[in-house]
């Protein structure tokens, strides 16, 4: 026999064959009626309060099946598909797969805390625990803000740890070592005009794969397209991420003769890309990360990050006083301070500068007493 507590808008009642109390309450937006049990009379009476105090104020939201899995499959294709490029969403699809311990919880149902100690004890390094952190958060930002969720759980949720890290630079006598290792090379001397670019106009490794001959102007190249990697191998042209990724940018002349050289190497030009293969494909990049390890290797040289290369000039450019605008642009960063923050501090002599600047300003060592050096 069930006991029921009648109100306005539902009920409590204990059912005896479960040994259980369950509240009944009517849907304000389908009229279906909602039940869940509890141990306890007291638990179910506070879960009924507070739907009736939701559906009052409006802030009522309707039980979902809905799993963070289907809701992302839902986000992608509906809210990301249409504003990304193919190369992007690509990128946001194989982070969502890393999401695979947790997506099959029901989105209403998921915790703060199931998903703290999920990014806690996954398996990933920093950086991929980072944009995890963030596809989580733009998710549960949309479900909220289309009422599919009463609160958004990623406002209670830890940003992961994330540091920097330090980036790597050569010495110009390094650079010099690299280029004239490649040019006197048995196997690797076609490859020259590649890290001649490289090493002289600071592009991203992408970026020099995807030129074009097209780009090649008298002293300039114009940067527009990328070679980016999706999911099945597959490489395509893509677009830069931000417009300030599209620039010109100026190079030497025997550099941009080089380039040419380089277009014109043996086998076909299908596709117009400067740096290609017999078959007229743009180069893999990663052969072209084998190769500049054995490059290294050859040089004598310890192992670094290709993008070493990039570092360098940039650094470089830096300390010859290019105003920091000026190398920004050139390396297409978005903002200024980005390239402030990633380069300031590797600026040899930047601290002598500013005391010697201070001390000219000053005048320091004329105004000085006579009891300045007795002092020191």
């Amino acid at each position: 026999m069930q006991k029921r507590k009648s109100n306005n808008s539902g009920c409590v009642c204990y059912e005896e064959s479960r040994d259980r109390y369950k509240a009944l309450f009517t849907s304000p937006i389908t009229g279906k009626r909602i039940s869940k049990r509890f141990k306890t009379k007291k638990e179910a009476e506070v879960w009924l309060a507070e739907q009736i105090t939701n559906a009052e104020k409006g802030l009522y939201i309707e039980p979902s099946s809905v799993t963070l899995l289907d809701w992302m499959v839902e986000y992608f294709e509906t809210y990301a598909k249409p504003k990304l490029k193919t190369s992007t969403l690509a990128l946001y699809i194989e982070i969502g797969e890393m999401l695979e311990p947790i997506a099959g919880y029901k989105l209403q149902k998921l915790t703060a805390s199931r998903v703290q100690k999920f990014l806690n004890d996954v398996e990933r390094t920093e950086n991929q625990k980072l944009k995890m952190y963030k596809l989580l958060v733009q998710l549960f930002r949309k479900a909220y803000s289309l009422e599919m969720i009463s609160k958004n759980i990623m406002d209670l949720v830890e940003t992961p740890k994330y540091e920097q890290e330090e980036i790597q630079t050569f010495t110009n006598l390094d650079i010099k070592k690299i280029l004239s290792t490649v040019q006197e090379s048995k196997y690797y001397s076609k490859y020259y005009p590649f890290f001649l670019f490289a090493a002289t106009s600071g592009c991203r490794l992408a970026e020099i794969t995807g030129l074009k001959i097209t780009k090649v102007f008298k002293n300039h190249v114009h940067i527009d397209n990328s070679m980016m990697r999706v999911k099945n191998s597959k490489r395509i042209d893509s677009k830069p991420k931000t417009k300030a990724g599209v620039r010109d940018v100026t190079l030497p002349a025997e550099v941009i003769k080089q380039l040419r050289i380089a277009y014109r190497y043996e086998g076909r030009t299908l596709g117009g890309y400067v740096f290609h293969t017999k078959t007229g494909k743009p180069l893999s990049i990663s052969n072209i990360q084998r190769t500049w390890t054995k490059i290294l290797e050859e040089a004598g040289l310890e192992h670094k990050h290709f993008h070493a290369l990039r570092h360098t000039h940039a650094t470089e450019l830096l300390a010859q006083n290019i105003p920091i605008i000026e190398v920004s642009k050139r390396l297409g960063h978005a903002k200024v301070s980005y390239t402030l923050d990633l380069y300031g501090h590797k600026i040899a002599g930047y601290g002598t500068k500013i005391a010697d600047t201070v001390n000219n300003m000053l005048d320091l060592e004329a105004n000085c007493s006579p009891n300045c050096s007795q002092m020191a």
